[in-house]
């Protein structure tokens, strides 16, 4: 898996609102399959994203990674 996808599926499975509903391997298996099957860690990434800023109240300032380090 690429570093950044790494970083990314790490910071995915520690949002509270997908850590709700799925395990860090299961997130971890969707980034890696996110070559042949991209939408499923789209999905989750966008989420997390949505979950952070507007549930939790994280500023979206900076990158994605930035954004998803609670």
């Amino acid at each position: 898996m690429h570093d950044r996808r790494d970083v990314l599926a790490r910071r995915v499975a520690r949002q509270p609102g997908v850590a709700a509903f799925a395990d860090a391997a299961t997130v971890t298996q969707v980034f890696q399959a996110a070559r042949e099957t991209p939408q499923p860690a789209w999905s989750l990434l966008y989420y997390a994203l949505w979950h952070a800023t507007r549930v939790i109240g994280q500023p979206a300032e900076g990158d994605i990674a930035e954004t998803l380090s609670v």
